[in-house]
């Protein structure tokens, strides 16, 4: 086992060695170091392991950093406490810069303080072979966004490992058309969980963003390679309160990273596996493993994106369609599925009859968009009275900007043609909405879960003198959501998982779908079909990419949630690609989403069967165990495997040509095994 030393330097620098010799250098750029009781400018000179440490350089030669003992996965760090317990510095504290950490106090040796732009930041080793970075200053310091000084200085045979939907392992030298260039750290849209990491030599560095709410994470580049830097952004104009990153070190891959944030997250109180979860609602017995079905009215998209959408009601024929196309999927073998139902006219005798064929059932729901009034009369009535529960709270209950507007949502089609901005809810106003009218919904309908839609992508402030919120509120109303939505015995779903709900929501569309590479307007196209030419050249360059994607997300998390495809981008939305979208969803152990119209369910049927057959009974398995590993086992990563806690492996090979073999089982081309233990 390798040994692991951090050294902050005089300079600013942190320098991280293994085995005495250097490994990762975080450049620290305009900073001010503690000398004695004054702060000076960094002389440039570097400290080695062996170098002769000066009595005021804060650290001694012989400091020692392993990485046997990781992070003690009891402390006790909550999403609403943003520092460690043990710490003095509180979210809400009066924290000044000369009150936390003073030049005559009584400090570790390993340590080092700066001061950077008047927030003082303090560099603690710790014997769990990781680097505390915590940055404090004035709760009332004017604040626009503060660029964190520390960057690591990338290599060209990096890995770089960007947890945004499911996750990215990036060459460092990768040029990925339209990723993201600012992810906020915690929002299904930016950064599932709140990290990035590198990969170097056989062993990693974990970038852990403990203080998550206000940051994001801007990738950059240095020397043409990408270097990710973490940016503070002001609470409500201001400081606020500390922030902390945590770095850690460690031999191995992918899979050794990724179980050190596990244990971060655990301490968050994150991870809350199925197994405990079935105790408080057993419908999650037959959730796990479940395909999710989106089934269509032909007329549906007319109705949602016409200008001359008619405000109709589903008709007993479309009603009994729908019903057929169920049945069929059971007589074909299609027994554990999630029925999502859109439709806000929903027929309960409807729901009755699906739950009749062992099927779940979840409804469509949003707290997030409502109409202004004064546009009311521009938008098809089908949609007014789709936005009839959540009218009322224009525009009082409208979040408002730090510059007094409304905040803007979703774009509606006008009856002109053109489309028109909704505004978005305060997530404290959709709290109230969703507590009224959700557990009254479902009395009425019999429906066993609730999808919630746009909630976790972001989280925005609220400026508002009626209900003015934090990103930090606002993350814990919608938790409240959850948590509501949980005690009136609902599973719940959400648009794209981010942790600071991931032991509240239970299933997540999207999260094999990262919004920037889906087919364009993908949210506007739910039962779109596409062929040939008409399939955007991202999809299978990034999307469904073996050599950029990887679970960073089902590491930490799966047994605990369930992931799908989004339902713009679904496992049926590109016939030819659906065999390939099947193999990544058994390598993840996940079952498909299938999103098409009822008239398209002839052609569309050869398809789903083959999918259902590879992708449910596969996830249904592994459905309650923790993924342990990942492995690409060739150097063209095409050949890849995750391992499970019930010793169950899945070997996939993604090689158009070439079959493989593992342990004397063939892998053919363009497929995947399930490799039981002996």
């Amino acid at each position: 086992m390798n040994e692991y030393i951090y050294r902050p330097t005089p300079d600013g620098t942190i320098v991280v060695y293994r085995n005495g010799s250097e490994l990762f250098r975080l450049r620290g750029e305009g900073l001010l170091w503690q000398s004695g009781t004054e702060y000076r400018r960094g002389t440039g000179s570097e400290s080695t392991p062996n170098s002769d440490m000066q009595p005021d350089s804060g650290i001694l030669p012989d400091s020692d950093i392993r990485p046997d003992s990781n992070i003690r996965p009891d402390s006790d760090i909550r999403p609403d406490n943003d520092i460690r317990p043990d710490s003095d510095i509180r979210p809400d504290s009066d924290i000044r810069p000369d009150s936390d950490v003073r030049p005559d106090s009584d400090i570790r040796p390993e340590s080092r303080r700066y001061i950077y732009n008047s927030v003082e930041i303090s560099a603690v080793p710790a014997p769990e072979n990781m680097l505390t970075l915590r940055f404090t200053s004035d709760p009332d310091a004017e604040l626009g966004e503060l660029a964190c000084p520390y960057q690591v200085e990338p290599r060209a045979d990096d890995i770089l490992l960007i947890p945004h939907c499911e996750g990215f392992a990036l060459p460092a030298d990768s040029d990925v058309a339209g990723f993201p260039e600012r992810l906020y750290a915690a929002g299904g849209g930016g950064l599932s969980m709140a990290y990035y990491g590198i990969l170097r030599g056989g062993s990693w560095l974990l970038v852990a963003i403990i203080t998550n709410r206000d940051a994001q994470l801007s990738i950059e580049r240095s020397n043409k390679l990408l270097a990710p830097r973490v940016i503070w952004l002001a609470q409500k104009g201001r400081w606020g309160y500390a922030r902390e990153l945590r770095l850690v070190c460690g031999d191995g891959g992918i899979s050794e990273l990724c179980a050190a944030y596990r244990l971060i997250a655990a301490e968050k109180g994150l991870i809350k596996p199925f197994s405990e979860r079935i105790n408080e609602n057993p419908l999650l017995g037959r959730l796990v493993g479940a395909a999710n079905v989106w089934l269509w009215n032909d007329d549906a998209m007319d109705k949602l994106y016409s200008e001359r959408a008619q405000n109709t009601v589903p008709t007993s024929a479309q009603i009994e369609r729908r019903l057929v196309v169920a049945r069929d999927m059971l007589a074909s073998g299609m027994e554990r599925l999630l029925w999502s139902l859109f439709d806000e006219h929903t027929d309960t005798s409807e729901v009755d009859k699906i739950k009749r064929l062992g099927y779940l059932t979840s409804y469509y729901d949003i707290y997030t968009d409502v109409i202004p009034h004064d546009i009311a009369h521009l938008i098809p009535p089908t949609r007014v009275d789709r936005c009839q529960p959540r009218y009322d709270l224009w525009p009082d209950g409208v979040a408002v900007s730090r510059d007094g507007s409304l905040q803007k949502a979703w774009q509606l089609k006008g009856t002109d043609g053109r489309f028109y901005y909704q505004n978005r809810i305060c997530d404290a106003c959709a709290l109230d909405c969703a507590a009224r009218e959700a557990p009254a919904h479902r009395e009425r309908t019999h429906i066993d879960g609730r999808f919630i839609d746009v909630s976790w992508v972001t989280s925005n402030e609220c400026w508002s003198d009626r209900h003015p919120l934090t990103r930090s509120d606002a993350i814990e109303y919608k938790r409240r959501m959850l948590q509501m939505l949980r005690e009136h015995n609902m599973f719940v779903g959400t648009e794209i998982g981010c942790e600071d709900g991931a032991d509240l929501f239970d299933y997540s569309e999207g999260m094999l779908s990262p919004p920037f590479c889906r087919q364009y307007d993908a949210g506007r196209r739910m039962c779109s079909l596409y062929y040939n030419d008409e399939i955007e050249p991202r999809i299978q360059s990034v999307m469904l990419n073996p050599k950029l994607r990887a679970p960073l997300w089902e590491l930490c998390y799966h047994g605990c949630v369930q992931s799908y495809w989004y339902w713009g981008d679904s496992s049926c939305c590109m016939p030819e690609l659906t065999r390939l979208r099947d193999i990544f969803c058994r390598l993840y152990s996940q079952p498909g989403l299938y999103s098409f119209r009822v008239s398209d369910w002839p052609r569309l049927k050869p398809y789903i069967l083959a999918s259902y057959r590879a992708t449910v009974p596969a996830a249904t398995v592994v459905g309650f165990a923790q993924m342990e590993r990942f492995d690409v086992l060739d150097s063209e990563r095409l050949i890849q495997r995750t391992r499970f806690s019930n010793g169950v492996e899945v070997v996939a090979n993604f090689n158009q040509v070439d079959a493989y073999y593992y342990r004397g089982q063939e892998i053919a081309p363009m497929s995947s095994e399930l490799i039981f233990p002996e």
